[in-house]
């Protein structure tokens, strides 16, 4: 299955290809497709690296694994590369195409905006950190609807929990990494190749692609402890503060439409049907349904926005239609209210224009982001110390049981079980082994240890059916607990 996402992904990029090279400079698209082939590659074996230095506890060489991919340099498969280039790609170009939306006023009649709108400033659709900012939006969108379909089909395997109560089948370290492709390349790239600034000196515009250097240490000194999150806080705050106050533009990497012509300006969108295509014929007979196939809404809503001859209210119907059939019909429930992310953020850019880009709708904006992530922090904190605290209890059953004391160490592995983290790789990393060994426990106390560990297992599977770790080791403890039954 991963091999015929191979293929599709190989002609889609290929037609980008052909787009980038019409209507942008040709220096700009041989950059491009061959840096950002060059970081799928780097970055897939970085991650590699990355995770076998912070597993903790999970028993995996790497974060997933595509059983049907042969092609491979190092740790990084191909179609990693391949999707990163025709993602980014489709991110930056669907991105300038919505924001030009706001500058429909504005245009030239060639639809190219003006170097400086009517109020002096640099239009939006010309704004760097803009397009950047549309673009890590556009990668979490995609990321959506391609992590959901691929766990359900078998494209690819986590090992890592797929499930979140934010986003269903898909686990948070992924949205982190569609995301993370922005700050780490798309906006190192369209500062060095494409900013109009050549007289500045060039280690400046090359100290962002430092972007990734810190990100990765944090992770790998922090592993997935409590405040390993705030790297990625800080860098979608980074970018959301540069899309508000920053008016860097850009030149080079601009589309020019007068210079090709309506076929080679439709291959993006050829590109984006390819993909639909996939997403909604591989949940149609790989055994998805509505709910799946609904995840791809908030992808479809932004795209269409970037077509200008959809009126925007229109999107925004569409977008209530996918909110209500999801939440009605489908398993979804509250979390078809992605949907409607497009069109809100779009709503927002455009009444910021029409105010004439006001500090106050600046700074509000910049107080409700931080309200929120110091929310998620805090969240991420204290489950973590729930986590520690679940530990405990297990270890000072541990303590009691050998030195012989059954009632203290039962009643001690028993409370455990109202200290529980929320979040499922948490609770799973603080399950202690289901064999205690060593000193003078009693046949009964381990008996009813591993009994508790099974129901612990149980507990991570109910929340995430699909994880392979846990229920390799759920096989493990019944096996145990079996054994024990029979030796009495």
């Amino acid at each position: 299955m991963s091999n015929v996402l191979l293929i599709a992904s190989a002609a889609a990029l290929a037609m980008l290809v052909v787009h980038c090279w019409k209507l942008r400079a040709w220096n700009v698209t041989r950059a491009f497709f061959l840096a950002a082939v060059a970081f799928g590659f780097v970055r897939g074996n970085v991650v590699w690296l990355l995770f076998t230095n912070l597993r903790e506890g999970v028993a995996a060489d790497r974060p997933f694994v595509c059983p049907d991919a042969r092609l491979a340099v190092g740790r990084a498969y191909l179609i990693e590369a391949v999707g990163w280039a025709f993602a980014l790609y489709l991110a930056w170009t669907v991105s300038e195409f919505l924001l030009r939306r706001l500058d429909g006023k504005r245009d030239d009649g060639k639809g190219d905006s003006p170097p400086n709108s009517a109020r002096g400033t640099v239009p939006f659709s010309s704004r760097i950190f803009m397009v950047a900012g549309l673009s890590a939006l556009f990668m979490l969108a995609i990321c959506y609807a391609m992590e959901t379909t691929a766990v359900r089909v078998g494209w690819w395997r986590w090992e890592l929990p797929t499930r979140t109560d934010l986003f269903g089948n898909v686990n948070s370290f992924a949205m982190t990494a569609w995301f993370s492709v922005v700050p780490d390349f798309l906006l190192p790239f369209l500062v060095i190749v494409c900013t109009p600034f050549r007289d500045r000196r060039w280690y400046i515009r090359w100290a962002w692609t430092l972007c990734f250097v810190p990100h990765g240490l944090i992770i790998l000194l922090l592993g997935w402890r409590a405040w390993a999150h705030v790297a990625t806080i800080a860098l979608a705050f980074g970018i959301l503060a540069l899309m508000l106050f920053s008016r860097l533009g850009y030149v080079l990497g601009e589309v020019r439409n007068e210079k090709g012509g309506p076929l080679v300006r439709a291959l993006p969108a050829v590109a984006l049907a390819i993909f639909f295509a996939v997403v909604v014929g591989a949940n149609l007979f790989g055994g998805g349904g509505l709910a799946e196939i609904l995840t791809a809404a908030p992808l479809l809503m932004m795209c269409v926005l970037a077509w200008k001859r959809v009126p925007a209210l229109a999107v925004a119907a569409m977008s209530v239609a996918a909110v209500v059939t999801g939440w009605v019909w489908t398993p979804m429930g509250a979390r078809a209210l992605w949907a409607l992310v497009p069109v809100t953020v779009f709503g927002m850019l455009w009444l910021m224009d029409r105010l004439g880009d006001p500090a106050w709708m600046r700074l509000a904006l910049s107080a409700v982001a931080v309200t929120v992530a110091a929310c998620v922090v805090v969240a991420n904190v204290s489950d973590h110390r729930r986590a520690e605290r679940y530990a405990a209890a297990w270890e000072a059953g541990d303590r009691y049981a050998l030195a012989g004391d059954e009632e203290s160490a039962v009643e001690s592995w028993s409370s455990a079980e109202s200290l529980r983290p929320r979040d499922t790789i948490n609770l799973y990393c603080a399950i202690p082994p289901a064999r205690l060994s060593g000193g003078p426990a009693s046949p009964r106390a381990l008996r009813i240890r591993t009994r508790l560990i099974v129901s612990e297992l149980d507990e991570v599977l109910l929340r995430d059916p699909s994880w392979p770790l846990p229920l390799h080791d759920l096989t493990r403890a019944r096996a145990l607990l079996d054994l024990s039954a029979s030796t009495d």
